[in-house]
């Protein structure tokens, strides 16, 4: 079950809700935010300089693609096999989000490199929303283990209805 997780599995957000029998609600579910890349050393390709491309993706060998029937049911057929209590959040329905938020690379980077990232937001509603967005970038060992604080950032940004902006940074 570990190794399947750190491949496929997804990003359940929770809030507070005294409503709740258990004081939490589910509010969303990314099912896209793990297991994007996964590279080995190419065959054949020696290079020092980390702007050489001397990887291979592997991801299709570990995974079904992004979305489809086929890998929604193997996420599912893992849960339930699993036994374990998280299963039931799963067949929970999500309560619809109205701001959709979602961060892009702008470009990939070498290591030690500069890089830009960017935040894309849509308000979906009617109505205006205000919404506190907090950005933090980290390096990450091997083992996915945080190392260090790279940069944080904040901002508040009020969105009229149906209103999309993008900010880079």
């Amino acid at each position: 079950a570990f190794v399947f997780t750190e491949v496929n599995a997804d990003v359940l957000v929770f809030v507070e809700d005294p409503q709740s029998s258990w004081g939490f609600r589910k509010i969303d579910q990314d099912t896209t935010h793990i297991g994007k890349l996964i590279v080995t050393k190419a065959v054949g390709e020696y290079s020092d300089d980390p702007t050489d491309k001397d990887w291979e993706d592997i991801t299709y060998l570990y995974k079904n693609k992004e979305g489809t029937r086929e890998e929604r049911q193997s996420v599912m057929r893992a849960i339930r096999g699993s036994g374990s209590s998280a299963a039931q959040f799963y067949e929970m329905p999500s309560t619809q989000q109205d701001v959709f938020v979602q961060l892009f690379d702008l470009e990939r980077c070498s290591f030690g490199k500069p890089y830009k990232v960017g935040i894309y937001i849509h308000n979906k509603s009617n109505q205006e929303r205000t919404v506190n967005v907090v950005l933090s970038s980290s390096s990450v060992f091997y083992t996915g283990v945080k190392a260090h604080l790279i940069k944080k950032g904040s901002g508040q940004f009020k969105l009229k209805g149906n209103e999309e902006r993008s900010f880079v940074e």
